[in-house]
């Protein structure tokens, strides 16, 4: 149990490690390339100042930044997808080269299961027994001669 323990806890944090880093990337990557439009922004309106360049320039350096992070971004989506894939895959492999269970734990498996089938027989038994025995003590009515209301005769369906 201890060994299970201390596999469990090195592959919790191995995931939360890779999912924390994965959840990191596309705000990184934004993050770049907000700064890429920061710089553009800046230097253009600078430049504009000065009369180097024209306001509809640094609205094409802007629209280029955009064009340029784009694949970077995808590519950065597409490394993370792959690194997820990869850590499934292992294991799925790690999974797949355990050697298989003795015969002895499978026939104690089977063991289990054959008690816990008994058990639930013998629960279904109780209940039909508990159900008869509570319809046997019920007492049976008999129809009376005449009706208690009116004294007169019952109808013929109600008398013995």
């Amino acid at each position: 149990m201890q060994k299970f323990k201390k596999i469990n806890a090195k592959l919790f944090t191995s995931a939360w490690m890779s999912q924390f880093l994965s959840g990191l990337m596309m705000p990184i990557m934004n993050f770049v390339g907000n700064l890429g439009l920061v710089g553009v922004s800046v230097l253009g309106g600078w430049l504009a100042i000065q009369g180097k360049i024209k306001i509809g320039d640094i609205q094409a350096f802007i629209q280029y930044v955009n064009q340029f992070n784009q694949p970077i971004v995808q590519s950065a989506n597409i490394a993370n997808v792959m690194q997820s894939t990869a850590a499934a895959g292992e294991r799925v492999f790690e999974f797949l080269d355990e050697k298989e269970e003795s015969p002895k734990i499978k026939k104690q498996l089977c063991l289990m299961k054959l008690r816990a089938g008994l058990n639930l027989i013998m629960w279904f038994l109780d209940t039909i027994r508990i159900r008869l025995l509570s319809r046997a003590s019920t007492p049976k009515l008999r129809p009376a001669k005449e009706s208690p209301l009116s004294a007169q005769p019952a109808p013929e369906k109600l008398r013995s």
